[in-house]
């Protein structure tokens, strides 16, 4: 098409196609040449974040966590949180059984931290997606157990590693990578 985009959507269009560990419906997220997505196994509840080469599809890394199965949503599946990518990383958040966490990464794979945020129950399972913005990951937590603190609390930031500007509003001096610092009700309209 006129801006590079396909016209027709069909394999002959396509560069490459890589079958992937398990099933997801997260979507991919594409940095300086990598492309990271999640799958999981919807028998066994094995999750995988993958690392794909842009220009070939070729899988550069696999990170395999443990899971349980649970149920879902008929839209969902046990691999519907997209990754969130920045220059320092890549954060994927996951449901282990009844607790969520999320991990960051480095590009090629590396483990850096992992931050568990607590209990989580859902009819649907989890479909929630962390963002990145200004040295801050966004993680918005829809809880139904409602004798939880995060239902009041739905969304936490997280401060990420040293060199990015941190508002100094929301994160106070001292944090270590990884930290929860904020969280705040469902009357939040947005970050500036």
């Amino acid at each position: 098409g006129e801006r590079g985009l396909p016209a027709d959507w069909s394999t002959r269009a396509w560069d490459w196609s890589t079958p992937l560990p398990g099933l997801g419906h997260a979507s991919p997220v594409v940095w300086d040449g990598l492309v990271a997505t999640a799958a999981a196994d919807p028998e066994q509840g094995t999750r995988w974040l993958v690392g794909l080469g842009l220009a070939d599809g070729a899988i550069r890394w696999k990170v395999e966590r443990p899971g349980t199965v649970h149920h879902t949503h008929k839209f969902n599946d046990l691999a519907s949180s997209t990754p969130a990518t920045d220059a320092a990383g890549i954060y994927w958040m996951q449901q282990r059984g009844e607790r969520v966490v999320i991990e960051a990464f480095a590009h090629d794979g590396r483990a850096r931290w992992e931050v568990d945020l607590g209990p989580y129950a859902s009819s649907h399972g989890l479909g929630a997606s962390p963002a990145v913005w200004n040295g801050l990951v966004i993680v918005p937590l829809e809880n139904s157990k409602a004798d939880q603190a995060i239902v009041d609390n739905p969304i936490a930031c997280i401060y990420l590693p040293e060199g990015y500007p941190a508002p100094t509003a929301i994160v106070p001096s001292g944090l270590s990578p990884g930290q929860r610092v904020y969280a705040c009700t469902r009357q939040l309209a947005g970050l500036a």
